[in-house]
């Protein structure tokens, strides 16, 4: 081989070698820059991200925080407001039992009854009256009731209407009242009016249709005082300081309701009125037991009175009674009277 051809062989070989060498460089920076870019991508893609997560991602997070946040209280508001629409229903249920139960109750405790006694005011038993004595029927309407003071012992009045038949009301009162002492009862078409007395009260009570179509018993006790303290009431006079209560004495627990005296020649005459709630037979025997040197006695009763006459220690006496009523109690009003001999 010449040197030409040589010297053309290692041009070749060194013009081969260069365009590898730099094709290799061009690789590798190619690589390089490719990482480089790839990393500035990939860096940027991170910052993107970053960014997105910061702003646009967390926006995203907002918006799905939000979304969350609004599905949860989306979630809360449809409960509450389904508590709230179960709460109404619940509130509707009760206020349509509370006016089912009211309905009922306004049926059950007066429903029509309520309008038929709409014509009667509410009243109630005045305090003190005797209700264990003198009840009256269930389910009556009292309208009035009063009591009046007289003077140590009451007078009752009590009205009441009924939503029931007349002989369901009249047939109650009769029953009870029957028993009663000095007991009376007119029947009439306009009524039935019941008297007496009974367990310390005089009564009178009366059943008589309305023009409601209800039944009224319109009832009136009078309290019958005790007998002691009618006749402390009574007991307003003094025995006269002349009068020969040794011989013509005055029955235990008497009242000395009133005395008079007359003279005439020098001799005094006594007349004493008394009352006591002693029985005639019980009166007449205190006399006959305490009037001592009678002459000329004499006597006579009945179921009202009494009357003892004669002459005893120097006087003329004349005793007698009769029955009477005071503050509706029944006593013995009678008079001694003794003249001088």
């Amino acid at each position: 081989m010449d040197l030409k051809k040589l010297l053309s062989l290692l041009l070749i070989f060194c013009l081969v070698f260069s365009f590898v060498a730099c094709g290799s460089r061009d690789v590798d920076d190619d690589d390089d820059n490719g990482r480089a870019s790839s990393s500035r991508r990939i860096d940027e893609d991170d910052e993107d991200d970053e960014d997105d997560e910061g702003g646009k991602g967390r926006g995203k997070d907002k918006d799905k925080d939000k979304g969350e946040d609004e599905d949860v209280d989306e979630d809360n508001d449809e409960d509450e407001d389904n508590d709230e629409d179960e709460d109404k229903k619940d509130n509707d249920k009760d206020d349509d039992d509370d006016a089912i139960d009211n309905d009922d109750e306004d049926d059950k405790d007066s429903g029509s009854i309520k309008d038929i006694f709409a014509a009667y005011p509410k009243g109630e038993l005045p305090k003190g009256y005797p209700i264990d004595k003198y009840p009256i029927y269930k389910d009556g309407h009292v309208w009035m009731g009063m009591e009046e003071d007289q003077g140590g012992y009451s007078r009752f009045t009590v009205a009441v209407v009924y939503a029931e038949k007349f002989d369901t009301i009249d047939q109650y009162f009769a029953d009870y009242l029957k028993d009663a002492d000095d007991y009376n009862d007119v029947k009439s078409p306009f009524g039935n009016d019941y008297k007496g007395t009974m367990d310390g009260y005089k009564f009178e009570i009366i059943i008589a249709n309305t023009a409601e179509g209800l039944v009224s018993a319109t009832i009136a006790l009078t309290e019958i005082p005790s007998a002691d303290s009618v006749l402390k009431s009574l007991d307003v006079a003094e025995l006269p300081a002349g009068f020969p209560v040794s011989d013509f004495p005055i029955i235990d627990g008497a009242a000395l309701f009133n005395v008079s005296e007359s003279e005439s020649d020098g001799l005094v005459s006594y007349t004493l009125d008394i009352y006591t709630d002693k029985t005639i037979k019980e009166i007449i025997g205190f006399y006959d037991d305490n009037l001592t040197n009678v002459e000329d006695k004499s006597k006579s009763s009945d179921n009202n009175g009494f009357n003892i006459s004669g002459s005893s220690n120097g006087y003329y006496f004349y005793i007698s009674g009769y029955k009477e009523i005071e503050d509706n109690v029944e006593l013995i009003r009678y008079f001694i009277e003794i003249i001088p001999i």
